[in-house]
Protein backbone atom coordinates (compact mmCIF):
# COMPACT_ATOMS: atom_id res chain seq x y z
CA UNK A 1 0.00 0.00 0.00
CA UNK A 2 2.48 2.60 0.89
CA UNK A 3 4.19 1.73 -3.17
CA UNK A 4 0.73 2.35 -4.06
CA UNK A 5 0.25 5.32 -2.37
CA UNK A 6 3.30 6.80 -3.67
CA UNK A 7 2.43 5.64 -7.52
CA UNK A 8 -0.89 7.13 -7.20
CA UNK A 9 -0.79 10.32 -5.41
CA UNK A 10 -2.82 9.09 -1.83
CA UNK A 11 -5.50 7.13 -4.74
CA UNK A 12 -6.04 10.09 -6.77
CA UNK A 13 -4.26 9.24 -9.85
CA UNK A 14 -5.11 6.03 -12.49
CA UNK A 15 -2.40 7.35 -14.71
CA UNK A 16 1.19 8.93 -15.20
CA UNK A 17 0.52 12.97 -15.04
CA UNK A 18 1.90 15.00 -18.28
CA UNK A 19 5.35 16.00 -16.96
CA UNK A 20 8.95 16.92 -17.95
CA UNK A 21 9.84 12.80 -18.10
CA UNK A 22 9.48 10.68 -21.02
CA UNK A 23 7.30 8.23 -19.49
CA UNK A 24 4.52 11.20 -18.80
CA UNK A 25 4.18 11.75 -22.78
CA UNK A 26 4.69 8.44 -24.16
CA UNK A 27 1.74 5.99 -25.53
CA UNK A 28 2.63 3.64 -23.19
CA UNK A 29 2.92 5.84 -20.19
CA UNK A 30 2.62 4.88 -16.42
CA UNK A 31 -1.32 3.49 -15.98
CA UNK A 32 -3.19 1.00 -13.24
CA UNK A 33 -1.93 1.30 -9.32
CA UNK A 34 2.06 0.81 -9.53
CA UNK A 35 2.18 2.44 -13.23
CA UNK A 36 2.33 0.01 -15.68
CA UNK A 37 4.96 1.48 -17.97
CA UNK A 38 6.29 0.55 -21.85
CA UNK A 39 9.64 0.36 -22.44
CA UNK A 40 11.95 2.81 -24.62
CA UNK A 41 12.44 2.99 -28.10
CA UNK A 42 15.85 2.51 -29.76
CA UNK A 43 16.47 6.42 -29.61
CA UNK A 44 15.62 6.96 -25.82
CA UNK A 45 12.97 9.14 -26.45
CA UNK A 46 9.70 7.87 -25.81
CA UNK A 47 7.88 5.10 -23.81
CA UNK A 48 6.64 3.53 -27.25
CA UNK A 49 7.48 0.07 -27.17
CA UNK A 50 4.28 -2.29 -25.93
CA UNK A 51 6.72 -4.35 -23.73
CA UNK A 52 4.68 -5.26 -20.01
CA UNK A 53 1.11 -3.80 -22.07
CA UNK A 54 1.66 -6.83 -24.46
CA UNK A 55 3.29 -9.11 -21.82
CA UNK A 56 0.20 -8.83 -19.40
CA UNK A 57 -2.14 -9.22 -22.34
CA UNK A 58 -0.36 -12.53 -23.33
CA UNK A 59 -0.33 -13.79 -19.39
CA UNK A 60 -3.77 -12.84 -18.91
CA UNK A 61 -4.88 -15.31 -22.45
CA UNK A 62 -2.31 -17.81 -21.68
CA UNK A 63 -4.05 -18.46 -18.08
CA UNK A 64 -7.18 -18.13 -19.48
CA UNK A 65 -8.18 -14.56 -17.93
CA UNK A 66 -8.61 -13.52 -21.46
CA UNK A 67 -10.07 -15.09 -24.73
CA UNK A 68 -7.57 -16.22 -26.79
CA UNK A 69 -6.89 -13.67 -29.57
CA UNK A 70 -7.52 -10.45 -27.65
CA UNK A 71 -4.27 -10.15 -25.48
CA UNK A 72 -2.77 -7.05 -27.67
CA UNK A 73 -6.19 -5.33 -26.30
CA UNK A 74 -3.68 -3.06 -24.41
CA UNK A 75 -1.31 -2.59 -26.90
CA UNK A 76 -4.23 -0.85 -28.97
CA UNK A 77 -6.11 0.60 -26.18
CA UNK A 78 -3.82 0.94 -23.12
CA UNK A 79 -5.99 3.57 -21.52
CA UNK A 80 -7.80 0.40 -20.35
CA UNK A 81 -5.11 -0.12 -17.83
CA UNK A 82 -6.40 3.35 -16.47
CA UNK A 83 -10.07 3.24 -17.03
CA UNK A 84 -11.35 -0.32 -15.81
CA UNK A 85 -10.76 -0.77 -12.10
CA UNK A 86 -10.08 -3.92 -12.80
CA UNK A 87 -7.34 -3.88 -14.79
CA UNK A 88 -5.73 -0.74 -13.16
CA UNK A 89 -5.86 -3.42 -10.25
CA UNK A 90 -4.89 -6.47 -11.69
CA UNK A 91 -2.23 -5.22 -13.79
CA UNK A 92 -0.73 -4.12 -10.39
CA UNK A 93 -1.31 -7.21 -8.79
CA UNK A 94 0.89 -8.60 -12.07
CA UNK A 95 3.78 -6.96 -11.88
CA UNK A 96 3.79 -7.02 -8.34
CA UNK A 97 3.47 -11.00 -8.19
CA UNK A 98 4.83 -11.90 -11.53
CA UNK A 99 6.25 -10.00 -13.77
CA UNK A 100 9.35 -7.86 -11.79
CA UNK A 101 11.91 -9.90 -9.55
CA UNK A 102 15.07 -8.68 -8.30
CA UNK A 103 17.96 -9.99 -10.58
CA UNK A 104 20.30 -12.50 -9.57
CA UNK A 105 23.20 -10.16 -10.86
CA UNK A 106 25.56 -13.25 -11.98
CA UNK A 107 28.39 -12.23 -14.32
CA UNK A 108 27.73 -12.44 -18.14
CA UNK A 109 31.34 -12.72 -20.45
CA UNK A 110 30.73 -9.21 -21.77
CA UNK A 111 30.41 -7.72 -18.49
CA UNK A 112 32.88 -4.79 -17.76
CA UNK A 113 35.12 -4.66 -14.92
CA UNK A 114 32.83 -1.48 -13.08
CA UNK A 115 29.71 -3.82 -13.74
CA UNK A 116 30.80 -7.29 -12.26
CA UNK A 117 32.16 -4.99 -8.98
CA UNK A 118 28.85 -3.38 -8.64
CA UNK A 119 26.70 -6.74 -9.10
CA UNK A 120 28.76 -8.37 -6.58
CA UNK A 121 28.24 -5.43 -4.39
CA UNK A 122 24.35 -5.99 -4.59
CA UNK A 123 24.74 -9.83 -4.52
CA UNK A 124 25.52 -9.27 -1.07
CA UNK A 125 23.85 -5.98 0.09
CA UNK A 126 20.64 -7.72 -1.32
CA UNK A 127 21.33 -11.34 -0.74
CA UNK A 128 18.03 -12.27 0.94
CA UNK A 129 16.05 -10.83 -2.05
CA UNK A 130 17.59 -12.48 -4.99
CA UNK A 131 15.50 -13.98 -7.92
CA UNK A 132 12.75 -13.03 -5.28
CA UNK A 133 8.89 -10.91 -6.65
CA UNK A 134 8.20 -7.32 -5.10
CA UNK A 135 5.66 -9.63 -3.43
CA UNK A 136 7.93 -11.62 -1.23
CA UNK A 137 10.71 -8.40 -1.37
CA UNK A 138 7.37 -7.82 1.56
CA UNK A 139 7.90 -10.60 3.49
CA UNK A 140 11.99 -10.23 3.51
CA UNK A 141 11.35 -6.84 4.18
CA UNK A 142 9.65 -8.34 7.72
CA UNK A 143 11.96 -11.66 8.08
CA UNK A 144 15.33 -10.63 7.45
CA UNK A 145 15.31 -7.35 9.93
CA UNK A 146 16.15 -5.08 7.21
CA UNK A 147 13.13 -3.31 6.30
CA UNK A 148 14.52 0.29 4.99
CA UNK A 149 16.92 -2.13 3.21
CA UNK A 150 14.55 -4.31 1.36
CA UNK A 151 12.32 -1.36 0.94
CA UNK A 152 14.67 0.61 -0.50
CA UNK A 153 15.70 -2.86 -2.99
CA UNK A 154 11.31 -2.84 -4.05
CA UNK A 155 10.88 0.69 -4.64
CA UNK A 156 14.30 0.37 -6.80
CA UNK A 157 13.44 -2.77 -8.79
CA UNK A 158 9.55 -1.13 -9.08
CA UNK A 159 10.99 1.90 -10.57
CA UNK A 160 13.96 0.62 -12.70
CA UNK A 161 17.63 -0.46 -11.04
CA UNK A 162 20.38 0.80 -13.38
CA UNK A 163 23.35 -2.08 -13.77
CA UNK A 164 25.66 0.39 -12.79
CA UNK A 165 24.12 1.73 -9.85
CA UNK A 166 25.00 0.57 -6.29
CA UNK A 167 22.94 2.69 -3.51
CA UNK A 168 22.73 6.36 -5.39
CA UNK A 169 20.68 7.83 -6.50
CA UNK A 170 17.15 6.68 -4.50
CA UNK A 171 14.36 5.03 -5.97
CA UNK A 172 12.04 8.01 -7.80
CA UNK A 173 9.83 9.67 -4.89
CA UNK A 174 12.05 8.00 -1.67
CA UNK A 175 11.09 10.21 1.34
CA UNK A 176 7.27 9.82 0.24
CA UNK A 177 7.44 6.33 0.16
CA UNK A 178 9.24 6.15 3.39
CA UNK A 179 6.29 8.62 4.90
CA UNK A 180 4.19 5.97 3.52
CA UNK A 181 5.58 2.90 5.02
CA UNK A 182 5.83 4.77 8.40
CA UNK A 183 2.00 5.75 8.09
CA UNK A 184 0.95 2.28 7.42
CA UNK A 185 2.81 1.19 10.28
CA UNK A 186 0.78 3.74 12.46
CA UNK A 187 -2.32 2.97 11.65
CA UNK A 188 -2.52 -0.45 10.62
CA UNK A 189 -1.02 -1.55 14.36
CA UNK A 190 -0.39 -5.03 14.33
CA UNK A 191 1.62 -7.73 16.61
CA UNK A 192 3.82 -9.13 15.44
CA UNK A 193 3.73 -12.20 17.23
CA UNK A 194 0.51 -13.39 15.87
CA UNK A 195 1.58 -12.41 12.32
CA UNK A 196 4.62 -15.57 12.98
CA UNK A 197 1.71 -17.88 14.69
CA UNK A 198 3.66 -17.37 17.44
CA UNK A 199 0.15 -16.72 19.41
CA UNK A 200 -3.35 -16.46 18.79
CA UNK A 201 -5.31 -13.31 18.44
CA UNK A 202 -7.89 -12.53 21.18
CA UNK A 203 -10.77 -10.15 19.97
CA UNK A 204 -12.33 -8.01 21.93
CA UNK A 205 -16.43 -7.88 21.22
CA UNK A 206 -17.25 -5.52 23.94
CA UNK A 207 -19.10 -2.59 21.74
CA UNK A 208 -18.99 -4.36 18.29
CA UNK A 209 -21.77 -5.03 15.97
CA UNK A 210 -23.50 -8.74 16.73
CA UNK A 211 -22.29 -10.32 14.19
CA UNK A 212 -19.07 -9.58 14.68
CA UNK A 213 -19.66 -12.86 17.76
CA UNK A 214 -20.96 -15.54 15.01
CA UNK A 215 -18.42 -14.68 12.43
CA UNK A 216 -15.17 -15.54 14.91
CA UNK A 217 -17.18 -18.51 15.62
CA UNK A 218 -17.61 -19.71 12.01
CA UNK A 219 -13.86 -18.62 12.26
CA UNK A 220 -12.60 -20.89 15.08
CA UNK A 221 -15.06 -23.54 13.47
CA UNK A 222 -13.79 -23.88 10.02
CA UNK A 223 -10.09 -22.22 9.73
CA UNK A 224 -7.51 -24.03 8.14
CA UNK A 225 -10.02 -25.29 5.24
CA UNK A 226 -10.06 -24.07 2.07
CA UNK A 227 -13.27 -23.22 -0.06
CA UNK A 228 -13.18 -26.30 -1.91
CA UNK A 229 -13.15 -28.27 0.87
CA UNK A 230 -15.73 -29.90 2.81
CA UNK A 231 -17.51 -28.63 4.82
CA UNK A 232 -17.05 -25.24 3.32
CA UNK A 233 -18.24 -26.66 0.30
CA UNK A 234 -21.18 -27.57 1.03
CA UNK A 235 -22.21 -24.39 2.43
Amino acid sequence: MAQVNAETGFFKLSQEKPSKYKSGTSFYKGRGLIQLTGNLNKDGTAYSVPGPYEKYGKYLADNGYLEKGKEGIFISDPDLISKDLHYAIDSAGWEWEVFKRVSKWGDKKDDSTKIREVKAWKRERFSKGLDQSLNRLALVMEESGEEENYFWLQSKILNGYSPGHKDKPDPHGWEKRKEGLRKLKTWFKYDKAVCRGGKELELDTVNRAPWINIAWEEYNKYKGLIEKQSPLKKK
